[in-house]
């Protein structure tokens, strides 16, 4: 079996199975370092042996090399083609932001354009990781200019990473207005709840909101259906990529096989800048609309009679459990905690098939084998 030459891949195995029972983010947090770390270790102690895969001299390492490249672009060609199917849809969510924009116009006392808002802050955010990414991997590639095969497979690379980026960050700005006006929704909300006694003024604000919640849904449920199958390919393309950046990096460092040490460990930082923006906005972005359902059950009590507050509840209970059909893909679709940790988890699992490859190939022809540096 494929296990009895490397142990530690059944104990991943293993792991998995207990995995997707774990509910608490620190379970969660603990998971994504214990696996990263392992994946670290294990590799380490394999890199004493040699130095076989993603090696395109050798018949395993092309096959591995052409499909590590070839999976990123069939990605973004799947992404080009839904993008491009899905662009009516787009178009629906941009209408659906305008009618929000309408409403909070028709909002006493609102002032200021909250989308020039975002937009400014998706800017910044656009410049300085999107910007930084892109900077990187043009370094890397002047700097690898006198190494054809390298610059060659890193060449191939660079249009499909900045086309991947491109369009994360248009989901990004997308779910940025969603957890903006969410945010301002909040806050109007709150500025009502604290008041004694709810003024007429106040009811028609808390119409609107209510109507801004339920095209907020909308936005959500059209969003869904035109960057699912993108975002998630580009993340598993990502996935393989980052692997094989870290079998190099490592190698890089602790054997000395290649005279780029620098460069093999900035292969994965595009990636990682891709990330950090992804996940802390997908969190942000849930945890603003969770405030919009507390703060309407705070002021709901104070607006009517019994009676009113009854139907309200009833209202409020039957568009929770419309939501709720649609969570699980949501929830998959924003990169949180549990994909980050299930990605590394992942990562780790191949990670250490390379490592098995390594150690059975020493083992059965180190005789015949002969090194080949990078």
């Amino acid at each position: 079996m494929a296990t009895e030459s490397c142990p530690i891949l059944l104990f991943f195995q293993i792991l998995a199975l207990f995995h997707a029972k774990t509910t608490s983010r620190e379970t969660r947090i603990f998971l994504t370092i214990f696996y990263t770390i392992l994946a670290i270790f294990t590799l380490t102690i394999a890199l004493v042996y040699k130095e076989m895969i993603f090696d395109v001299r050798t018949t395993l390492g092309a096959i591995l090399d052409i499909i590590q490249l070839a999976l990123p672009i069939a990605t973004e060609l799947i992404a080009l083609t839904e993008s491009f199917r899905k662009r009516p849809i787009l178009g629906r969510i941009w209408q659906k932001f305008s009618e929000i924009q309408e409403h909070l116009e028709a909002i006493p006392g609102y002032s200021g354009d909250i989308f020039a808002k975002i937009h400014r802050r998706f800017l910044i955010k656009f410049l300085l990781f999107n910007g930084g990414a892109t900077f990187i991997e043009i370094f890397i590639l002047i700097r690898l200019r006198e190494d054809y095969p390298w610059l060659r497979h890193r060449s191939a690379a660079f249009l499909p990473s900045l086309f991947s980026r491109s369009l994360i960050f248009l989901y990004i700005l997308h779910v940025d207005i969603l957890g903006g006006l969410s945010k301002q929704i909040t806050e109007i909300l709150q500025e009502i709840s604290k008041g004694q006694k709810i003024l007429p003024e106040d009811r028609k604000t808390i119409k609107i909101c209510w109507k801004i919640h339920r095209e907020l849904w909308l936005c959500e449920t059209f969003l869904r259906k035109v960057f699912a199958l993108s975002i998630l390919g580009i993340i598993a393309s990502y996935s393989i990529l980052l692997t094989v950046d870290f079998y190099w990096n490592f190698k890089a460092f602790f054997r000395a096989s290649t005279n780029y040490v620098l460069e093999s460990s900035l292969c994965s930082t595009p990636f990682l800048l891709t990330l950090l923006p992804l996940v802390f906005t997908g969190e942000a972005c849930k945890k603003r609309q969770k405030r919009i359902f507390v703060e309407i059950l705070a002021i709901a009590p104070k607006s009517a009679t019994m009676a009113s507050f009854g139907l309200f509840l009833r209202n409020f209970t039957l568009s929770g459990l419309h939501r709720s059909t649609g969570i699980g893909a949501w929830e998959f679709l924003n990169v949180d905690l549990r994909l980050l940790s299930e990605i590394f988890q992942t990562i780790g699992i191949y990670l250490t098939i390379f490592i098995q490859f390594e150690i059975t190939y020493y083992t059965m022809y180190s005789s015949s084998y002969v090194y080949v540096s990078q």
